[in-house]
Protein backbone atom coordinates (compact mmCIF):
# COMPACT_ATOMS: atom_id res chain seq x y z
CA UNK A 1 0.00 0.00 0.00
CA UNK A 2 2.90 2.53 0.99
CA UNK A 3 4.27 1.60 -2.48
CA UNK A 4 1.54 2.43 -4.27
CA UNK A 5 0.88 5.92 -2.43
CA UNK A 6 4.95 6.43 -3.30
CA UNK A 7 4.08 6.07 -6.90
CA UNK A 8 0.99 8.29 -7.10
CA UNK A 9 3.19 11.02 -4.76
CA UNK A 10 5.54 10.66 -7.71
CA UNK A 11 3.09 11.12 -10.68
CA UNK A 12 1.67 13.93 -9.15
CA UNK A 13 4.95 15.63 -8.63
CA UNK A 14 6.05 15.05 -12.52
CA UNK A 15 2.40 16.45 -12.95
CA UNK A 16 2.98 19.58 -11.17
CA UNK A 17 6.61 20.21 -12.43
CA UNK A 18 5.66 19.41 -16.23
CA UNK A 19 3.02 22.33 -15.55
CA UNK A 20 4.83 24.47 -13.47
CA UNK A 21 8.50 24.04 -15.20
CA UNK A 22 7.91 22.87 -19.09
CA UNK A 23 5.17 25.21 -19.90
CA UNK A 24 6.21 28.24 -18.24
CA UNK A 25 6.92 31.02 -21.35
CA UNK A 26 6.84 34.50 -21.28
CA UNK A 27 2.90 35.07 -22.66
CA UNK A 28 1.45 32.12 -19.92
CA UNK A 29 3.72 34.00 -17.41
CA UNK A 30 1.53 37.06 -18.48
CA UNK A 31 -1.55 35.59 -18.91
CA UNK A 32 -1.95 33.29 -15.77
CA UNK A 33 -2.11 35.47 -13.03
CA UNK A 34 -5.30 37.32 -14.73
CA UNK A 35 -6.64 33.89 -15.69
CA UNK A 36 -6.85 32.71 -11.65
CA UNK A 37 -8.76 35.54 -10.65
CA UNK A 38 -11.76 34.57 -12.49
CA UNK A 39 -11.72 31.89 -9.69
CA UNK A 40 -11.58 34.44 -7.17
CA UNK A 41 -14.88 35.27 -5.00
CA UNK A 42 -14.99 38.85 -6.15
CA UNK A 43 -15.33 37.85 -9.59
CA UNK A 44 -17.19 34.70 -9.28
CA UNK A 45 -19.98 36.10 -6.18
CA UNK A 46 -19.76 39.38 -8.39
CA UNK A 47 -20.92 37.68 -11.31
CA UNK A 48 -23.70 35.53 -9.74
CA UNK A 49 -24.42 38.88 -8.02
CA UNK A 50 -24.82 40.96 -11.65
CA UNK A 51 -27.13 37.92 -12.96
CA UNK A 52 -29.68 38.46 -10.11
CA UNK A 53 -29.63 42.15 -10.25
CA UNK A 54 -29.81 42.42 -13.99
CA UNK A 55 -30.81 39.29 -15.27
CA UNK A 56 -34.61 38.66 -15.93
CA UNK A 57 -36.66 35.76 -15.16
CA UNK A 58 -34.76 32.30 -15.22
CA UNK A 59 -31.16 34.39 -15.47
CA UNK A 60 -32.17 35.53 -11.40
CA UNK A 61 -33.07 31.62 -11.00
CA UNK A 62 -29.84 30.70 -12.74
CA UNK A 63 -27.56 33.49 -10.79
CA UNK A 64 -29.35 32.32 -7.48
CA UNK A 65 -28.81 28.94 -8.12
CA UNK A 66 -24.77 29.86 -8.62
CA UNK A 67 -24.56 32.12 -5.85
CA UNK A 68 -26.12 28.76 -3.69
CA UNK A 69 -23.37 26.50 -5.47
CA UNK A 70 -20.60 29.43 -4.51
CA UNK A 71 -21.68 29.42 -1.09
CA UNK A 72 -21.91 25.86 -0.59
CA UNK A 73 -18.99 24.72 -1.81
CA UNK A 74 -17.17 27.42 -0.28
CA UNK A 75 -18.23 26.33 2.74
CA UNK A 76 -17.09 22.43 2.13
CA UNK A 77 -13.91 24.01 0.80
CA UNK A 78 -12.92 25.85 4.14
CA UNK A 79 -13.95 23.07 6.16
CA UNK A 80 -11.87 20.13 4.10
CA UNK A 81 -8.73 22.50 4.32
CA UNK A 82 -9.24 23.13 8.04
CA UNK A 83 -9.18 19.19 8.66
CA UNK A 84 -6.89 17.82 6.07
CA UNK A 85 -3.92 21.20 6.30
CA UNK A 86 -2.46 19.92 3.44
CA UNK A 87 0.91 21.99 2.63
CA UNK A 88 1.24 24.18 -0.82
CA UNK A 89 3.33 22.89 -3.33
CA UNK A 90 6.02 26.02 -3.13
CA UNK A 91 6.29 25.04 0.93
CA UNK A 92 7.13 21.20 0.36
CA UNK A 93 8.54 20.42 -3.50
CA UNK A 94 12.03 22.30 -4.68
CA UNK A 95 12.12 24.68 -7.20
CA UNK A 96 8.61 25.74 -7.88
CA UNK A 97 8.11 28.73 -10.22
CA UNK A 98 6.22 31.26 -7.83
CA UNK A 99 4.07 34.02 -9.57
CA UNK A 100 2.58 36.48 -7.40
CA UNK A 101 1.68 37.00 -3.83
CA UNK A 102 1.82 33.72 -1.68
CA UNK A 103 -1.36 31.99 -0.62
CA UNK A 104 -1.39 31.24 3.29
CA UNK A 105 -4.17 29.17 3.93
CA UNK A 106 -3.55 25.26 3.31
CA UNK A 107 -3.50 23.66 -0.25
CA UNK A 108 -6.44 20.88 -0.47
CA UNK A 109 -8.95 21.25 -2.35
CA UNK A 110 -8.36 24.74 -4.06
CA UNK A 111 -10.93 27.06 -3.76
CA UNK A 112 -10.46 28.67 -7.06
CA UNK A 113 -11.47 25.95 -9.04
CA UNK A 114 -14.19 24.93 -6.91
CA UNK A 115 -15.52 28.20 -7.03
CA UNK A 116 -14.94 28.47 -10.91
CA UNK A 117 -16.44 25.22 -11.36
CA UNK A 118 -19.78 25.86 -9.49
CA UNK A 119 -20.30 29.05 -11.74
CA UNK A 120 -19.57 27.58 -14.79
CA UNK A 121 -21.89 24.21 -13.84
CA UNK A 122 -24.45 26.47 -12.47
CA UNK A 123 -25.25 28.35 -15.59
CA UNK A 124 -24.77 25.80 -17.88
CA UNK A 125 -27.76 24.07 -15.84
CA UNK A 126 -29.86 26.99 -17.38
CA UNK A 127 -27.88 27.89 -20.47
CA UNK A 128 -25.95 25.34 -22.04
CA UNK A 129 -24.54 26.88 -24.82
CA UNK A 130 -22.38 28.39 -21.98
CA UNK A 131 -20.26 25.45 -21.73
CA UNK A 132 -18.71 26.38 -24.80
CA UNK A 133 -17.01 29.44 -23.13
CA UNK A 134 -17.07 28.44 -19.47
CA UNK A 135 -15.69 24.97 -19.61
CA UNK A 136 -11.87 26.05 -21.49
CA UNK A 137 -11.99 28.70 -19.18
CA UNK A 138 -12.53 27.11 -15.91
CA UNK A 139 -10.05 24.53 -16.95
CA UNK A 140 -7.37 27.55 -17.32
CA UNK A 141 -8.41 28.45 -14.12
CA UNK A 142 -7.65 25.29 -12.59
CA UNK A 143 -4.14 24.61 -14.25
CA UNK A 144 -3.66 28.87 -13.30
CA UNK A 145 -3.52 27.24 -10.00
CA UNK A 146 -0.84 24.45 -10.35
CA UNK A 147 1.50 26.84 -12.97
CA UNK A 148 1.55 29.56 -10.28
CA UNK A 149 2.77 27.33 -8.17
CA UNK A 150 -0.13 27.05 -5.57
CA UNK A 151 -1.20 24.11 -5.24
CA UNK A 152 -1.29 20.46 -6.95
CA UNK A 153 -2.95 18.68 -9.61
CA UNK A 154 -5.15 16.44 -6.99
CA UNK A 155 -5.92 19.81 -5.39
CA UNK A 156 -7.32 21.22 -8.61
CA UNK A 157 -9.21 18.20 -9.66
CA UNK A 158 -10.88 17.60 -6.19
CA UNK A 159 -11.86 21.51 -6.43
CA UNK A 160 -13.26 20.73 -9.63
CA UNK A 161 -15.61 18.15 -8.86
CA UNK A 162 -16.61 19.52 -5.61
CA UNK A 163 -17.82 22.49 -7.38
CA UNK A 164 -19.52 20.72 -10.12
CA UNK A 165 -21.37 18.45 -7.44
CA UNK A 166 -21.88 20.96 -5.27
CA UNK A 167 -23.64 23.14 -8.36
CA UNK A 168 -25.63 20.08 -9.18
CA UNK A 169 -26.81 19.25 -5.67
CA UNK A 170 -27.85 22.79 -5.72
CA UNK A 171 -29.71 22.48 -8.58
CA UNK A 172 -31.49 19.06 -7.78
CA UNK A 173 -32.65 21.04 -4.66
CA UNK A 174 -33.51 23.94 -6.35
Amino acid sequence: MQHCASIVKNIEAMTFYFINHKLKCRTLDAAMPRITHMGNAFFTIGLALSIILFGKNDAKVAGWQALAALVSSHCLVQLLKLLLRRMRPFATLKDVNILGKLPKDPSFPSGHSTASFALATSLTLYWPAVAAISIPTEVLVALSRVYLGYHYPSDIIAGTLLGIISALGIGWII
